[in-house]
């Protein structure tokens, strides 16, 4: 969702510009597998470094799962008020029907 907040398509950032998706999708699992031996060379050289990196990104991890269960909680409690809002409708329209007749 959010690459496409901004309003352009992944094929029209300049990175993108002129690959198939099939070559960015190389692209991007070369730069992953970059990206992992980079760890794996730190986590060979040093175990702290490594196990801070690790902490670091459970923490990360961890604090978007919340801020994305506050904005679910969120959510729901404005779909509660509307859904009691609607019957508290529904039930005054009844009352009113029932002063009619």
């Amino acid at each position: 969702a959010k690459k496409n907040a901004g309003g352009t398509k992944a094929g029209d950032t300049a990175a993108n510009a002129g690959l198939t998706p099939e070559q960015r999708r190389e692209r991007d699992a070369r730069a992953l597998a970059e990206k992992q031996a980079r760890k794996a060379a730190a986590a060979a050289e040093d175990p702290d470094v490594a196990a801070a990196q690790q902490a670091a990104s459970a923490q990360k991890k961890k604090a978007k799962a919340n801020k994305t269960s506050s904005s679910n909680q969120a959510m729901n409690s404005m779909l509660k008020e509307g859904l009691k809002g609607a019957k508290q409708s529904a039930a005054e329209k009844k009352k009113v029907a029932k002063r009619k007749n």
